[in-house]
C-alpha cells in the first residue's frame, strides 16, 4: 500500500511493497492523473525490486462512495495472494549481496549461484 499526502509518496520501504493503490476522493482525481500516479508508483516499485515481474495496482474512490466491506475484501484478497500471484518469482532469489539464480552444474558438479547485475535502473522498462 502507498500512503499519499500533499508532499508526495511516503512509504517505509519500496522493497516490501506487494501491490500499489491510491485511495482518493471521487472528485479530486481525473482518470489521467490517477493513471500517471499509479505509473509513478509502479516505476518506483520496479526500481526498488528489479527482479519483480509485475505489480498489481488500482485506484479506489472515496470510501464514503463505496462499501467499506467491499474495500476490505479487496485488500484481504491481495493479502492472501502468494508471491507468484503478486509478481515475485522464486526462480530469482536475493541475499544480502545481490539477486541471483541457482544453476545446476550437472551430475558431477554442485549447484552454483549466478549473480545478477542490476545496478543500472536506467535499463528498467518505463
Amino acid at each position: 500500500m502507498v500512503r499519499l499526502n500533499q508532499s508526495g509518496m511516503h512509504v517505509a520501504s519500496w522493497e516490501g511493497v506487494m501491490f500499489i493503490g491510491a485511495l482518493v476522493p471521487a472528485t479530486s482525481s481525473s482518470y489521467r492523473t490517477g493513471l500517471l500516479t499509479l505509473c509513478r508508483y509502479a516505476r518506483t516499485v520496479f526500481a526498488a525490486q528489479p527482479v519483480r515481474f509485475f505489480v498489481h495496482g488500482g485506484e479506489a474512490l472515496d470510501l464514503a462512495q463505496q462499501s467499506a466491506e467491499r474495500f476490505a475484501t479487496i485488500l484481504a484478497s491481495y493479502m492472501l495472494m502468494n508471491d507468484a500471484q503478486l509478481g515475485v518469482r522464486d526462480s530469482i532469489k536475493k541475499d544480502n549481496h545481490s539477486p541471483y539464480v541457482e544453476c545446476d552444474g550437472g551430475p558431477n558438479s554442485k549447484t552454483e549461484r549466478q549473480r545478477l547485475s542490476l545496478d543500472s535502473p536506467q535499463y528498467l522498462p518505463g
